[in-house]
């Protein structure tokens, strides 16, 4: 006979007759059917889960004390091959997705039990007597009301996962740290604001969650983190990244989204890093030596922060393949990094790039990488010049693009046919940048103090394509604007903007627009009867639902940027809009898709949602 944990197995008195009516039915909680214990006896597995329980059945604390009904027998055989005394003890219990608010110290009869699974309930406590179960490996408590990580729960020897996402604590024990065998703990959306040092003890460690938290730092001991693979620090309030990562020698993801983080800290050798988040801060600024350090980076999500330049050193990570620098201030990139011959995908949207034309960034990754390299300079053709300055004699190389210095170059205007007057912190446009008979394609006037947009603009009906007013203090566009019928590609992100006129549905031309971070309630209704339309960016607005039947007019719709707003339900029927290659739905008060969903991609979100279409 198997291993009973507690010596040997007696019959307990009062033991009911007749599993299978009525057992227990006054004393011992909700009835379970018998046919499941039996099965759990001789499986070691109990799934009791989404059975709407509000308490745990006495027979399932009992299951392997108490004498089954076939064990009352005279005879040793029960007819059907089945031998009663052969069951093993519990090892694995399922209770979750029920109405449980408390495990009763009954548990303690389950010294055997390798796997404790009691996520999505509203467990508030656990009891003392959980320490007793010196095999669990594995525990989820996820999606609880716990407050408190009991002092038992760290003198669990064997637990190797520790899922307690989703619940509600606020401060972690010292003796945490004593769980040294843990290699997978996840703490996601808790109240966190402080770390022990003791984190430093989890020498198994390889992967940890805190996102969705609020922590301001990271304990010195993360450096001794040296078999974390996986660490997700994303929605904190972090202004800097964990000092010592050049001691976490296996660490494969870092994950920094959503934080206050300004700089990425000094990295004194290489590391191991194949994939780098760090959208969605306020880094200005990145450091050459940071690229010299990461040989082996495959993903850098850089999006939503307010870098000004890309360094030459990007191009020290040969592996690069994905590199994300969407919503920054860049005006210029390097040429060689169209010699980067491993990239798949570069997005540039919402950046007041210069030299690079929109409808080249809209034609995707391989055209700008081709245009890039294109500009390489070709050390033949480039034009020595011998220019004075207060230092003496200074060598200017002149490969043929135009970068004036003082001034307007009108030349510069005529030439390109583009009007670039961004990041002067200007009220106003001097009228002189709006040559007359000049078939203006291209306005950037970006990172500006711009209360009034410039109806002169409207001038330009016959041959404006590009129309960049992002970064200013518009309150609205003047309704002139409506005669832009060429316009493809609109950026009025970082405005004041609350609403467009109806009247601008004569941009049938348009691919793109994006009006993030501004004060919308709704998607423009006039969008939804622009058939060319591809892209649409309105993040961080003020947007509370997602009009499914107006997107479904959109034949060409492939890029939805929704996140960051008010909203609080996502229809299913979203699902059918097939067309759509991202969307993005992070930061939204809705519960469901939950974040686990949302992470997995735009494909796999889709197929959630088309799942729950009623039938």
């Amino acid at each position: 006979m198997a291993s009973r944990g507690r010596g040997k197995w007696k019959p307990q008195p009062g033991f009911g007759s007749g599993f299978g009516s009525g057992f227990g039915a006054e004393s011992q909680g909700p009835n379970i059917p018998y046919a499941i214990i039996k099965n759990a006896r001789h499986s070691g597995q109990l799934n009791l889960s989404n059975r709407g329980l509000s308490e745990v059945p006495m027979q399932v604390w009992r299951i392997n004390l108490d004498v089954p009904e076939e064990g009352k027998s005279a005879s040793l055989d029960t007819g059907d091959g089945d031998r009663w005394w052969e069951q093993v003890d519990l090892r694995k219990l399922i209770l979750a997705s029920n109405k449980l608010k408390e495990l009763s110290s009954e548990i303690r009869n389950l010294p055997a039990l390798n796997v404790l699974d009691v996520h999505d309930n509203q467990l508030e406590s656990l009891p003392n007597e959980i320490e007793e179960l010196q095999e669990l490996s594995r525990i989820n408590l996820s999606h609880n009301n716990i407050s408190t990580i009991p002092q038992s729960m760290t003198r669990l020897q064997s637990a190797q996962v520790l899922l307690l996402n989703g619940n509600k604590i606020k401060q972690i024990q010292e003796e945490f740290g004593s769980l040294v065998h843990i290699e997978d703990l996840n703490l996601e959306e808790n109240k966190l604001v402080l770390l022990p040092e003791s984190f430093g003890n989890l020498c198994k460690l390889q992967k940890l969650n805190l996102a969705h938290n609020q922590l301001e730092n990271i304990p010195t001991s993360f450096q001794k983190l040296s078999a974390l693979r996986d660490l997700n620090l994303r929605n904190n309030k972090l202004t800097c990244l964990p000092q010592g990562l050049e001691g976490m020698k296996s660490l494969d993801i870092l994950d920094c989204r959503a934080n206050l983080i300004s700089q990425f800290p000094p990295i004194p050798g290489p590391m191991n890093i194949k994939e780098l988040y760090l959208s969605n801060n306020r880094i200005r600024k990145l450091d050459p030596e940071m690229f010299k350090h990461l040989p082996l980076l495959v993903t850098c999500d850089l999006k939503d922060n307010t870098i000004d330049s890309i360094p030459e050193e990007i191009t020290s990570c040969k592996k690069l393949e994905r590199l994300d620098l969407t919503n920054n201030c860049i005006s210029i990139l390097p040429f060689s990094i169209g010699n980067m011959e491993n990239i798949k995908s570069i997005s540039l949207d919402g950046n007041p790039l210069r030299g690079i034309r929109r409808d080249i960034v809209s034609k995707g990754t391989q055209a700008v990488l081709k245009y890039l390299k294109s500009r390489i300079p070709n050390q033949d053709h480039q034009e020595v010049v011998e220019t004075k300055s207060s230092g003496g004699n200074r060598t200017e190389i002149n490969d043929n693009f135009i970068s004036p210095r003082n001034g307007i170059d009108t030349q510069a205007i005529m030439t390109s046919k583009r009007v670039e007057f961004c990041n002067k912190k200007a009220e106003s446009v001097p009228d002189e940048y709006f040559l007359e008979g000049v078939a203006l394609s291209t306005i950037n006037l970006s990172r500006n103090l711009l209360k009034v947009a410039p109806q002169r603009i409207a001038s330009y009906s016959d041959s404006l394509v590009d129309l960049d007013l992002s970064t200013n203090k518009l309150t609205s566009l003047p309704g002139e604007f409506s005669c832009l019928t060429k316009l493809k590609f609109v950026n009025i992100s970082n405005n004041m903007l609350s609403e467009l006129s109806l009247q601008f549905k004569s941009w049938k031309a348009l691919q793109q627009i994006s009006f993030s971070s501004n004060r919308f309630l709704t998607v423009p209704t006039f969008l939804y009867e622009i058939e060319s339309l591809e892209t649409i960016l309105a993040t961080s607005n003020q947007i509370t639902e997602i009009d499914v039947s107006g997107l479904e007019r959109l034949p060409k719709l492939a890029n939805l940027d929704l996140s960051n707003n008010n909203i609080q339900s996502v229809p299913p029927e979203l699902g059918k809009i097939t067309t759509l290659k991202s969307l993005q739905l992070e930061g939204n008060s809705f519960r469901n898709p939950r974040h686990a969903i949302l992470t997995k991609g735009t494909a796999h979100l889709l197929e959630y949602l088309r799942d729950r279409i009623p039938r």
